[in-house]
């Protein structure tokens, strides 16, 4: 039952990482930092909550990458080891480094994150 609530919360609080990621980019789409970043985490806890859903324990890591090979499915980490291997940059450099990506890098995260997950979902 923990497990289950758990899934419903990762899945939760992803919805509300994707509507803040839109509703910044709707207000000020300058703020590319800030969206990115909660782009990455829609996808990581996207990912999470599959991975639990298929009774696979994670581990607690940020690296989409690595997270995705944990699904043991090659093609799917082939579509797309280089969107997420990007958009993971986002969950560091936006507290660290402090890198702001453009706009274009912005609008791509977008569609990496929308493709990943809607592969995820699939499975």
């Amino acid at each position: 039952m923990v497990q289950r609530e758990t899934v419903e919360s990762l899945r939760s609080s992803a919805e509300d990482d994707l509507w803040t990621a839109k509703l910044v980019r709707d207000s000020d789409d300058e703020k590319t930092r800030i969206i990115c970043f909660h782009l990455q985490q829609y996808v990581e806890k996207t990912i999470k909550a599959k991975l639990l859903e298929n009774g696979v324990q994670y581990p607690k890591k940020h690296d989409l990458v690595s997270l995705l090979e944990l699904f043991d499915d090659k093609a799917l980490l082939d579509k797309h080891l280089e969107d997420a291997a990007n958009l993971s940059d986002y969950s560091t450099s936006f507290r660290y480094e402090r890198r702001i990506p453009s706009v274009e890098e912005m609008e791509s995260a977008f569609l990496s994150a929308q493709s990943i997950v809607e592969d995820i979902r699939s499975l």
